[in-house]
């Protein structure tokens, strides 16, 4: 296969957890999920095939946080946190690593809509994910941009006429 023939689909914010966490991105393709960091000068590159992944789950790493997702080869184990969205990205991830699903025999072997998503025609120009996934931020953008306009002044100086009101 050529590097010309490998389109990136999607990548992701996330760190790598270790001995300490290496912050960078996660880069998702047909073929490849690659990881890339740079922390203190050392460049951690991890590059793990698609067909080689036994396994993505989801777990938590600090007690009830939600925050983590583990993909396992038969060789290694690695432990991926901090991302924007987990769920979406674990949806994505399995998008991609269509070997993992568990079909029940009397389930179609034809994808319904739903999980045809994330695996449209893909064009080397096309964007590689869909933009609804992040329609949950919506809210929380909205409401961080009141909170940011209603909050800022054409002054720098303080609010004294405010502070004077306080007992």
């Amino acid at each position: 296969m050529r590097n010309a023939d490998i389109y990136l689909l999607s990548g992701y914010t996330c760190a790598l957890q270790k001995d300490i966490l290496y912050q960078g991105r996660m880069f998702v393709s047909d073929h490849w999920i690659c990881f890339h960091s740079k922390v203190f000068g050392k460049d951690t590159k991890i590059a793990i095939p698609v067909v080689s992944v036994t396994n993505i789950k989801k777990i938590n790493t600090v007690i009830l946080v939600p925050n983590a997702l583990v993909i396992a080869t038969a060789n290694d184990r690695y432990v991926f946190v901090s991302f924007l969205s987990r769920d979406n990205t674990y949806k994505f991830l399995m998008s991609v690593c269509l070997h993992l699903e568990e079909r029940s025999p009397c389930s179609s072997p034809i994808p319904s809509s739903a999980e045809n998503s994330f695996r449209g025609q893909r064009s080397p120009l096309s964007p590689r994910f869909p933009l609804s996934d992040f329609s949950d931020l919506d809210g929380v953008v909205g409401e961080r941009r009141e909170t940011e306009e209603s909050s800022s002044s054409d002054s720098q100086a303080p609010d004294y006429d405010k502070i004077a009101d306080l007992p």
